[in-house]
């Protein structure tokens, strides 16, 4: 039975060489090699044995290629053009793919996926196992079982709350929200939804909540404007742009921000310009760096940010700053 699957996998693997050449036209035996994941020699001998190989003696039944060393052509596949399975590096690349969706907040069917990343390791067996089943984001900052309760609430159209600590609030809140909308923005997940303590629609994002719980009350429904995938925040609407300017040393920074401009002045500063959607987080972001960056514009926001940090160093000793 050995020796029979050993022919078996020595027949796919050299019969699964001809729809590689034919995807990649000029490449080496080199180059497949390392794609496949096989060893140069193995690569050259398995063409050499499909070379004039077929169902008949004459030229037309009969495979036929060019085995070069540098750039390997198929002239007549005898219709062999689909892989008969999926080499190493094709399989865990779809793993790792299949990986990322698990952990996509309000996936519609997530048990298919999971299913398809099981079955997958299965047929390949050992030769995939160096790739475990890792977190993807998301998981590193809410739980599982909170994010089945979000899913869950989503779908079943029952209200949750949660703790939430806001960028512009200081201190954490209980926040009970309707979710309509789940979604990721580099690498970070959001809800979207009714606010019932707002009383309007908010986003939040799942590294910045705890504690998330069903109340069972059912959701409230608003009408939501179709999500645009690449500004989910509405950028572009913005009408003002604020101006910031970072440091040599702090410029790695602007690159947490949505910068629509960025380059280095004639003071040798990186000023970029931001949308400006919610004011009262620049002034916090603005605090919270005060040593890495300089809001330039709006003045007004500027005045606002030397105000407050004045007012907070006066807590310190009753100093007057100016």
């Amino acid at each position: 039975m050995a020796s029979t699957n050993q022919r078996m996998s020595d027949l796919v693997r050299m019969l699964n060489l001809l729809p590689y050449f034919q995807s990649h036209p000029g490449c080496s035996v080199m180059e497949a090699a390392a794609d496949l994941g096989l060893p140069p020699a193995q690569v050259k001998d398995d063409l050499y044995r499909l070379f004039c190989c077929g169902p008949g003696v004459f030229p037309h039944e009969l495979v036929d290629l060019d085995p070069n060393m540098r750039s390997v052509t198929i002239f007549d596949s005898q219709g062999m053009d689909q892989p008969l399975r999926l080499t190493v590096t094709e399989a865990t690349a779809l793993l790792l793919a299949l990986e990322y969706l698990e952990a996509v907040p309000g996936l519609a069917d997530r048990s298919t996926v999971v299913s398809a990343a099981t079955k997958l390791r299965e047929s390949m067996g050992s030769a995939i196992g160096a790739v475990f089943d890792t977190d993807s984001f998301g998981r590193d900052f809410i739980s599982e079982p909170e994010l089945e309760i979000l899913t869950r609430a989503m779908t079943s159209g029952r209200q949750v709350e949660f703790e939430y600590t806001s960028r512009t609030t200081e201190g954490m809140h209980t926040r009970r929200v309707s979710i309509q909308r789940m979604f990721t923005r580099d690498t970070n997940a959001y809800i979207q939804g009714y606010d019932h303590d707002r009383e309007e629609v908010r986003m939040f994002r799942l590294d910045r909540m705890t504690g998330a719980r069903e109340t069972g009350e059912p959701a409230v429904s608003v009408p939501l404007a179709p999500l645009d995938a690449c500004d989910p925040f509405d950028l572009k609407k913005a009408d003002t742009q604020a101006v910031l300017v970072f440091d040599e040393e702090s410029a790695w920074l602007a690159d947490t921000l949505p910068v629509t401009e960025g380059f280095w002045n004639d003071d040798d500063k990186f000023e970029v310009h931001v949308p400006l959607i919610a004011r009262e987080w620049l002034i916090q972001f603005a605090l919270e760096n005060a040593d890495r960056v300089r809001v330039i514009e709006p003045s007004d926001v500027s005045h606002e940010i030397a105000n407050r940090a004045k007012s907070a160093l006066r807590a310190y000793d009753g100093r007057i700053v100016t």
